[in-house]
């Protein structure tokens, strides 16, 4: 059995960096050899320095990572697990980027190197990681995660997000599994795709006339890599979309973001917007006979395409909402309503007054909020910022709500691993709080026949 060589390069969320020239293109090109790479420094593996040429012949899975990346720690029970099954056959290498072309290099180092020590006590990780300061630049990593899939002849097979086991069987049996595509920093996506022309027209004579001279058109199409990026679109706020001709357009949109968008106004929020978070719920909730297709669909996070064109007269906010509720019930089959339904969130809550009091903050100090993964020190804060910032950092699968009845600005340093929330939670109850789990009524989208 051929052993495998896989090249994961996991960037860091939301950087931007300058990069360096890969011969024609500044990024790793699929199908193009990838470019020899010296690694500086191992740990769990044989030696203290390897080069990408040592590896030819095999397949190997580098897995490059930065600390502020969750999804990255969030994949290293999952990788490691791969990296023993597989272990006479694929090489797990993680490579820390200690030099994401920006902040202090010296510190980004040490708290790379001091968090993957952590989490190799904690998850008692066995797979072999190099700290790098060059790569990230180097090589262009765009948005997290980022894979590069080489074969034995050093050749890049594919650029994805994700790796899992039954791809890596695939691999081993000469196969070639199908990848969820990434893409490098400055590589363009559907750089072919003209935002001028609605979707799936060129402008040019068709069957019984040109393809873009109708009145009213809307379309619901599988999404595909020849298509632009997804982003938030919000029927409320003209700039996020073309009222003036008519055009709405969306990409990479899943189930639940279309029924937001069409009886919500909008297709996706976070903690900040106060007229939707924990007052309006994201879920679908399916309540008609034969639901299985649909609920397989959201399921598997099947993706859409949705193209659609109003007439003059017909372009306001409702005009748009109406349309879209209308394609979605002949499409899915089913009716949807916007009802109460209960629905689970977190609240935050005082546990301790007299713990709580002690961190009410002298109203003369600077507010500010240091953010790192082993704490959050939190400067002279309303409790409402404080629920917001824990929300993005520990990645909650529920709304977190304040319900702490604190007025006053606090001073807090929550110090815990902000991956591990069993230990934020018990850094909470030493500072007087703590998080339950409780039921609450929320406008729901609710699905029948």
């Amino acid at each position: 059995m051929k052993k495998i060589f896989v090249l994961l390069a996991i960037s860091i969320l939301g950087l931007h960096v300058k990069s360096q020239n890969l011969s024609l293109k500044s990024y790793p090109i699929v199908g193009e050899d990838f470019p020899e790479h010296n690694f500086p420094e191992f740990t769990n593996y044989p030696t203290r320095f390897a080069n990408t040429k040592d590896f030819l012949g095999k397949w190997l899975i580098l897995d490059v990572w930065g600390y502020s990346c969750s999804a990255c720690i969030a994949s290293f029970p999952r990788m490691d697990s791969l990296a023993a099954k597989f272990k006479d056959s694929v090489q797990v290498i993680m490579v820390g980027a200690t030099n994401p072309g920006y902040g202090n290099v010296k510190k980004i180092t040490a708290t790379t190197k001091n968090l993957y020590k952590h989490l190799e006590e904690v998850y008692h990780l066995k797979f072999t990681v190099a700290y790098d300061s060059t790569f990230f630049v180097k090589y262009n990593v765009g948005a997290l995660p980022q894979i590069f899939v080489i074969n034995p002849e050093g050749k890049i097979v594919a650029k994805t997000v994700h790796i899992d086991d039954a791809q890596v069987i695939q691999l081993l049996h000469g196969k070639t599994p199908e990848f969820e595509k990434s893409f490098s920093k400055d590589e363009t996506k559907a750089s072919n795709y003209k935002s001028e022309l609605p979707l799936l027209t060129s402008g040019r004579s068709a069957n019984g006339g040109n393809d873009t001279s109708y009145i009213y058109r809307s379309m619901l199409v599988p999404y595909s890599d020849e298509m632009p990026y997804g982003k938030t679109i919000d029927l409320r706020k003209a700039t996020s979309f073309q009222p003036e001709n008519g055009k709405l357009e969306i990409f990479q949109c899943r189930i639940p973001s279309l029924y937001r968008l069409a009886y919500f106004g909008l297709d996706n929020w976070d903690t900040w917007n106060k007229e939707f978070y924990a007052k309006k719920s994201k879920d679908l909730i399916l309540r008609f006979k034969d639901s299985s297709s649909l609920q397989e669909k959201i399921k598997n996070n099947v993706e859409y395409a949705y193209s659609l064109q109003l007439p003059k007269g017909k372009r306001n906010i409702a005009d748009y909402m109406i349309a879209m509720q209308t394609d979605l019930g002949r499409v899915f089959n089913c009716k949807a309503r916007i009802q109460n339904e209960y629905a689970t969130v977190l609240k935050l809550e005082t546990e301790d007054k007299k713990k709580v009091d002690k961190h009410i903050s002298d109203s003369n100090l600077t507010p500010d909020i240091i953010n790192d993964y082993d704490h959050i020190l939190f400067i002279n804060q309303k409790m409402d910022i404080i629920c917001g910032v824990l929300t993005n950092a520990l990645h909650l699968d529920y709304p977190l709500i304040n319900d702490a009845g604190i007025d006053n600005n606090l001073t807090l340093n929550i110090k815990a691993n902000m991956f591990n929330l069993e230990e934020v939670y018990r850094a909470l109850s030493k500072l007087g709080f703590k998080i339950t789990k409780t039921m609450v009524e929320m406008q729901t989208i609710v699905l029948t026949d």
